[in-house]
């Protein structure tokens, strides 16, 4: 499974083309959300003053669910 991020301007995006999972979380946010095909599935609690490279790696570990 290969994960395609994206950061720019405080928002980080993740995409997995293949099954059609996107992550969107927002710098200083509590929470990454996700989405499958366009549809709002959950979210992911993210610590307070996470950074971006912990972020990437909580949605790493999301994608092993």
């Amino acid at each position: 499974m290969t994960i395609n991020f994206d950061y720019r301007c405080g928002i980080l995006e993740a995409a997995d083309t293949k099954t059609g999972r996107e992550w969107c979380w927002y710098k200083g946010d509590p929470e990454v959300t996700r989405t499958e095909n366009g549809e709002l599935l959950s979210s992911i609690g993210v610590p307070i003053g996470a950074t971006v490279v912990e972020v990437k790696a909580l949605i790493r570990m999301d994608t092993k669910k």
